[in-house]
C-alpha cells in the first residue's frame, strides 16, 4: 500500500537584494503564510539581517542553503549553510595555487 506523500508548495519572494525587504518578506512568510522552512536566501547583508531579526529568531524556523559565505556572528542554530565560508574558500584556492606551483599571486616561481 502506497503512503500518501505531503506536497511542498514553493513560495517565492523577491527582496531585490535589499536587506530590509528580505526581513519584510521573511516576516510575511512566517507570520502570514505559516511556512515550515525557508530556503535559499541570497546575499551577505540579507542573510545577516534575517538572522538578526526577532521574528525569525522567535519562530525557530530552519533557513536552508543561504547563498552567502558570510559568517553571521552569534549564528542562530536554525541556519544551515551548504557552501563554505569566504575564509575556507580562500584557503582552498591558495592551497590549490600552491599545489600548481604558484608561489604568489603573480605566478612567478622562486
Amino acid at each position: 500500500m502506497a503512503k500518501e506523500a505531503n506536497k511542498i508548495t514553493l513560495l517565492v519572494k523577491d527582496d531585490e537584494g535589499i536587506p530590509a525587504k528580505a526581513v519584510e518578506a521573511t516576516r510575511a512568510l512566517i507570520e502570514r503564510d505559516n511556512v515550515d522552512a525557508l530556503f535559499g536566501f541570497v546575499g551577505d547583508e540579507s542573510v545577516a539581517a534575517v538572522a538578526g531579526d526577532s521574528v525569525f529568531k522567535r519562530a525557530r524556523i530552519a533557513l536552508y542553503a543561504p547563498l552567502s559565505g558570510y559568517v553571521v556572528s552569534q549564528l542562530p542554530d536554525t541556519i544551515f549553510y551548504v557552501r563554505p565560508t569566504y575564509r575556507a574558500e580562500a584557503r582552498y584556492l591558495i592551497n590549490h595555487f600552491h599545489l600548481l606551483g604558484n608561489n604568489d599571486f603573480f605566478s612567478r616561481r622562486y
